[in-house]
């Protein structure tokens, strides 16, 4: 997925927000804070899921609260 694009990363980072997931306008992950509160690779690979089931899955915040 590329995001470069100023108005379309925007768009996408506003729905992730949405389901409580949190990136800046080119939607990436904050990886050190990810990593300072204790995560590595399987929970990385959780948060890739979730991204991929509200952006291209085009799933709500309630179903994802469920997953988690």
């Amino acid at each position: 997925m590329d995001f470069r694009d100023s108005e379309k990363g925007r768009k996408v980072a506003e729905k992730l927000e949405e389901a409580n997931i949190i990136v800046d306008c080119v939607v990436r992950v904050g990886t050190c804070e990810v990593t300072r509160r204790g995560m590595k690779e399987g929970e990385m690979a959780k948060i890739a899921e979730l991204m991929k089931r509200v952006v291209l899955d085009g799933e709500t915040r309630k179903p994802l609260r469920r997953m988690s």
